[in-house]
């Protein structure tokens, strides 16, 4: 297949990621994904994997919004005229589809349309990337570059539905991180929940030769940031200035480790472009160029194009996850080598500003000797960071002798992943010792700690600046939850507990030293004035339950001699708990089995409020459901209680009055 071929059936690509309508069918054509390349048969044999198909079904779904710079982009990858061949696009109908293929691609030797040379195929593992040898690295290029393995798939997501209450909420500033406009949820009753409707999303699963990216795992989230694709002209192609150096960004999302494999998830950065539209045909033709190229069977296009790839990551967020992760390492090392206090699980508290640290501990520890344990860790830690000891990785190779017993005997380690192999990357901390202070000649200092660990760390405990260990809770009876934060989350925390303390400091009318007095007055003040409208409340309570008996009138005579009596009293502005305590103290009084009492309480002036039905169980079941809608509203109850909430109470005492006597005379 030469590469006028390839390029029709290959520009369809990037259209699920903008088109709403697409539907899933069986493959018309024999397709396989290699290596990033896609290879149609000659041959009409359906194949049984289903897949997605691109089928605009309007110019309004066929229709893209681009600024200046995509145009130019489209015109400057406009490979020399070639014809347009209907053929569809196909691509994976999920995610774990493409990580599928992602593996057929890597562990199959298909010497035909490669998109890499034989001599560059090697993939750092898992363990070995760029970004465990070098946390601090924050963007790699690589020239002259090839894309190991790609697989594109469809993810589909919920938009969030928005009211303008919402919008105005969120324009004050509360909750306004937590609620972002067009959220995914892609659980199938989003929609159904209200959240709005469900779109298709074109999304990649890309695995590159090394990442600075760090994939999810050992407790740590995975990185965020851009991948840019450049193609750039080689010396002597007579490219003109515009043609000369194209690119395209992935925004990546997420990360993971799949059998020592890192796994990039993508997304086009040009979907969030605006202001000019332009056609679906054309906008196929952006990624084309940067995803299949086939070095082992070189076309002109890739004699004057170079590929270059450049990744970025999010520092900010890099920098945050390992600050935490480097001081859960160090707290843990500490309470483990100073007191024996076990790491049971933590968590570096992505979504909030505090990480915790669950530790296991003597069920009989009291909570003033935790606090005594727990403040002495706090301060060791400090000092090791004070004193900027050095946090460095290192591997070692199981099958090694030497190298099994330093992780037999001398390395702390949780349970290692499955069929795992080759060398265990551990990370240690230890002081400077003879060194020049800058890590070097520091072979004799002290090791505090040695623990397997892929994640990215800081290289001196100096860059954590400081932790600080705000609550401790005991979940379990051997578990106490430590929560803490370093570096510049702990200067967040720190700011907010100021402006809240601030805020307070404002409301109570007093100094912050006097804060805690002046919270213990009102706590006072508030037991005293309880107190107070308790025994006013009894007082009340006494009045209405006289007046509730003595307006208590007998209706008829039942059979068995009873008196069936029946009172109908408006309480005036009183709760629901109020009422029942009245009508329980009203019936006792009134000892009398027959009885029935209705009672109502509501703002004085209005016609809303609640009502309370309490007497003869076979009278106030039957009639309870008619009452509440004569009261306007609703209600529910059994076994002689019915009670409710209505719109019509005080109009609709006299019909209900007559309505309850006649069923207590029927009964």
């Amino acid at each position: 297949m030469n590469h006028n071929t390839m390029v029709p059936m290959i520009i369809r690509l990037p259209l699920l990621a903008f088109c709403s309508n697409l539907s899933l069918s069986s493959r018309s054509r024999s397709t396989a994904i290699h290596r990033g390349v896609i290879r149609i048969a000659s041959t009409a044999k359906p194949t049984t994997r289903a897949a997605a198909s691109v089928r605009p079904s309007s110019p309004s779904t066929s229709a893209l919004r681009f600024d200046h710079h995509h145009r130019r982009l489209i015109h400057s990858l406009s490979l020399s005229a070639q014809s347009v061949d209907p053929l569809k696009m196909e691509i994976f109908s999920s995610r774990k589809e493409a990580e599928e293929e992602i593996f057929n691609v890597i562990m199959t030797d298909q010497h035909t349309q490669r998109t890499i040379d034989a001599k560059s195929a090697a993939v750092k593992a898992c363990g070995d990337l760029a970004c465990q040898h070098d946390s601090f690295l924050k963007t790699l290029t690589i020239d002259d570059a090839h894309i190991i393995a790609w697989a594109p798939y469809i993810e589909q997501c919920v938009e969030q539905a928005r009211t303008a209450q919402q919008d105005n909420h969120q324009s004050k500033g509360k909750g306004s991180k937590d609620k972002k406009k067009g959220k995914c949820n892609k659980s199938k009753e989003a929609k159904h929940q209200g959240l709005g409707e469900s779109r298709s999303i074109l999304k990649f699963a890309i695995v590159l030769s090394d990442s600075i990216f760090f994939p999810t795992g050992g407790g740590q989230p995975c990185d965020h940031g851009t991948i840019t694709f450049t193609l750039k002209g080689s010396h002597g192609a007579g490219l003109n200035e515009e043609e000369n150096n194209v690119s395209i960004d992935l925004l990546v999302r997420d990360a993971q480790n799949i059998r020592q494999t890192c796994i990039l998830y993508c997304q086009p950065a040009a979907a969030a472009a605006s202001n000019i539209d332009i056609d679906v045909e054309q906008m196929n033709r952006m990624y084309a160029p940067f995803f299949l190229r086939s070095p082992s069977s070189p076309s002109e296009e890739n004699k004057i194009r170079r590929l270059s790839i450049t990744q970025n990551i999010d520092w900010e967020r890099r920098f945050d996850l390992m600050t935490q992760h480097s001081g859960q390492h160090l707290c843990s090392a500490v309470a483990l080598s100073q007191y024996e206090i076990q790491t049971h699980t933590f968590s570096l508290g992505e979504a909030s500003n505090s990480s915790y640290i669950d530790f296991v501990i003597d069920q009989t520890l009291s909570k003033e000797r935790a606090h005594d344990v727990f403040s002495m860790i706090e301060e060791r830690v400090n000092q090791h960071i004070r004193d900027d000891m050095l946090m460095t990785p290192t591997w070692l190779d199981p099958l090694v002798e030497a190298d099994a017993v330093v992780l037999r005997e001398k390395v702390r380690s949780r349970l290692l992943p499955k069929n795992l192999t080759g060398a265990i990357r551990l990370v240690e901390i230890k002081s400077r010792g003879d060194g020049d202070g800058h890590g070097h000649n520091d072979e004799n200092g002290e090791v505090i700690d040695c623990n397997t660990c892929c994640g990215t760390h800081v290289p001196s405990l100096g860059h954590l600046q400081m932790i600080k260990f705000f609550r401790r809770e005991r979940v379990k009876p051997a578990i106490m939850r430590v929560h803490f934060a370093a570096g510049k989350r702990l200067m967040r925390v720190m700011e907010e507990m100021h402006d809240n303390q601030m805020g307070i400091t404002g409301i109570l009318s007093c100094r912050d030293v006097e804060q805690v007095h002046r919270v213990e007055q009102l706590l006072e003040d508030k037991r005293m004035k309880e107190k107070e409208m308790k025994a006013l409340k009894d007082k009340l309570s006494n009045f209405h339950v006289t007046e509730v008996v003595n307006q208590c009138v007998c209706v008829s005579d039942n059979d068995d001699g009873n008196e069936a009596s029946l009172a109908v009293v408006d309480l005036g502005d009183v709760d629901m708990s109020y009422m029942t305590m009245v009508a329980n103290a009203s019936m006792e009084k009134i000892d009398r089995d027959g009885a029935i009492l209705v009672l109502v309480g509501g703002e004085d002036g209005s016609d809303e409020g609640s009502f309370l039905l309490l007497g003869n169980k076979v009278v106030v079941d039957q009639v309870g459901k008619d009452v509440a809608a004569m009261f306007g509203g609703r209600g529910g109850g059994r076994n002689g209680k019915f009670q409710g909430k209505g719109v019509t109470l005080r109009s609709a005492l006299g019909q209900v009055k007559d309505f309850v006597a006649k069923a207590m005379k029927a009964e």
